[in-house]
């Protein structure tokens, strides 16, 4: 009984003094930063750079009004010297050997942040930042997005190349107008169904055959579906937008779907199954139709705006 309470106090002063420790102003790890780890000391130089000054007094004083950091291509991997700057709007640091990105969950008025090529697995320390507009953190280790579901400010939002699964957290992000989820492990794209307001939209390698629930998203102008499991494409055939449309490398046999489709401008479909495209002499504004890798029989191009791109 007495070890166990001597543990509970241990512990509870252990956890007292991290908090004590995460929650000092920038000025404070400053003043002490000769005590703190190399990786503190790192990120506090930076710091100090972007500030212009070694002066603790004049950084404190010259970070607190900062709006906006960028330390893209340098090592940081404690951000526990920046969770005190909490007037930053916009954060950039792609390719910074980010792994814990737990003390950005005090800047709550972060409205775009990139964290890409980085090597994060959580991203739960997000949820707070619910003015947050512009997220990309492309190119990481993330399969968990559930905490994407309180960032209703969402309007651009890259997710390539991770591990991600279930997107059904986007699935009530109705402010959503971009989405980049190139590369990654999903099969089921109904929760994009109710994000009508659309206008990009990036599924690239990813298991996908089924693209009903795009139907409805009839403001899109770029969808990317290549190195997918597609065979049936009349979900398409309202999106009179579109203007640029990559599907290559799928089972696509008919692109009968595609001739309503008259403000494309560039469409890819190379390594497929097409052998007809007399339909698309109606996309009088293409400029670019790339066919190679298919077995068409009659090779004539459409009147190409841009007759040289033309690809067989």
């Amino acid at each position: 009984m007495i070890f166990s309470i001597i543990a509970s106090i241990i512990c509870s002063f252990s956890i007292t003094a991290m908090q004590t420790y995460t929650n000092k102003s920038f000025f404070e790890l400053c003043q002490e930063r000769a005590s703190l780890t190399p990786e503190t000391q790192h990120t506090i130089n930076l710091l100090l750079k972007e500030a212009g000054t070694s002066n603790c007094t004049e950084a404190n004083k010259k970070l607190t009004g900062v709006k906006s950091l960028s330390f893209s291509d340098n090592s940081l991997s404690d951000l526990t010297p920046i969770e005190s700057l909490i007037n930053i709007e916009s954060f950039n640091s792609q390719n910074a050997q980010i792994s814990d990105i737990s003390s950005l969950r005090f800047l709550k008025k972060l409205q775009i942040l990139n964290l890409s090529n980085n090597q994060i697995t959580d991203i739960s320390p997000l949820r707070s930042l619910t003015n947050l507009e512009r997220l990309e953190i492309s190119q990481n280790k993330v399969s968990d997005i559930s905490t994407l579901e309180s960032l209703k400010s969402l309007v651009s939002l890259s997710l390539s190349v991770n591990k991600v699964t279930d997107i059904s957290p986007l699935r009530s992000l109705k402010n959503l107008r971009v989405i980049n989820l190139a590369s990654n492990q999903i099969s089921d794209i109904s929760p994009l169904q109710s994000l009508t307001e659309l206008r990009y939209l990036n599924l690239i390698d990813n298991r996908i055959s089924d693209i009903k629930p795009l139907e409805k998203l009839t403001k899109l102008t770029g969808l990317g579906i290549s190195d997918n499991r597609i065979s049936d494409i009349s979900s398409l055939k309202d999106m009179t937008d579109l203007v640029t449309l990559s599907a290559k490398r799928n089972q696509i046999s008919d692109v009968r779907p595609l001739q309503f489709l008259t403000k494309l401008e560039k469409l890819h479909l190379s390594d497929n199954y097409i052998t007809d495209i007399s339909a698309l002499k109606t996309l009088t504004q293409l400029e670019i139709m790339d066919m190679r890798k298919n077995p068409i029989t009659n090779k004539t191009c459409p009147p190409l705006r841009l007759p040289d791109y033309c690809y067989f």
